[in-house]
């Protein structure tokens, strides 16, 4: 095949992919991890290690926590955190695979944590199979208090489903100029809840949970750019 038939096939295959995820123009993925190698661990900084860890169904591998009451939050937030280290995010776009493998308490959850920019201030997407003013939605959490930023109408679609040990592929789209948080799920065109909050800009991306066992997987970040900076928040690595 001739050079220039060759660009312009491969042009047409990464146009292809590119749209066929929704991805805007201008973004590139910038991050993607499938955990099947435990270096991944390295990737990640913890609020505790030991909770931690890549495990594998068959030829499945996936990051997965375990419920662990280690680390005490000063506020209510998420005390199970997993922060991606040495991306800062602005824009962006993010899908993964969530499994939550449940706990001893009666609600299912996974959070997804975004402009992270210390571990008092931050966003956190909770998904969970019950519904009210403490659970499922976007919150805050900012210095000396918790603020849930979506309204009951508004979650909607997954808490009805989100059941333990299942694979649910998520989308969390952030745009810093119009301050939105995005989540859908399933229909990745019509988001199942949105927030606009002018708090916070650009910060890391984590994974964790209140309480519980959840699993992480095929970790993809689409994004126009971001700064490569490693994180003070927690100075913790897994075992590899």
């Amino acid at each position: 095949m001739k050079p220039y038939l060759i660009t312009i096939a491969f042009t047409v295959l990464v146009t292809f992919n590119t749209s066929a995820q929704n991805i805007p123009e201008g973004y590139m993925l910038q991050y993607e991890q499938n955990f099947s190698n435990s270096r991944a661990l390295a990737d990640f900084r913890f609020s505790n290690p030991d909770a931690w860890n890549i495990s594998s169904s068959g030829s499945r591998y996936y990051l997965q926590y375990r419920n662990d009451t280690s680390y005490k939050p000063k506020v209510i937030s998420p005390g199970i955190i997993g922060i991606l280290d040495n991306y800062i995010f602005g824009d962006f776009i993010m899908e993964a695979d969530l499994m939550p493998l449940g706990s001893d308490s009666l609600v299912s959850e996974i959070c997804i944590l975004l402009g992270i920019k210390d571990s008092l201030q931050y966003y956190y997407v909770q998904l969970a199979n019950k519904i009210n003013e403490n659970t499922q939605g976007v919150f805050l959490v900012n210095k000396s208090h918790r603020l849930k930023i979506t309204g009951d109408s508004t979650d909607k679609g997954i808490h009805s489903v989100f059941d333990k040990s299942t694979w649910y592929k998520i989308r969390i789209e952030r745009d810093i100029v119009q301050r939105t948080i995005k989540v859908f799920y399933k229909d990745m065109t019509n988001p199942i809840m949105e927030s606009r909050d002018y708090e916070l800009v650009m910060g890391y991306i984590g994974f964790g949970a209140f309480s519980g066992s959840g699993c992480i997987d095929n970790l993809k970040i689409w994004a126009p750019t971001y700064i490569p900076e490693k994180t003070e928040i927690f100075t913790g690595t897994a075992t590899l």
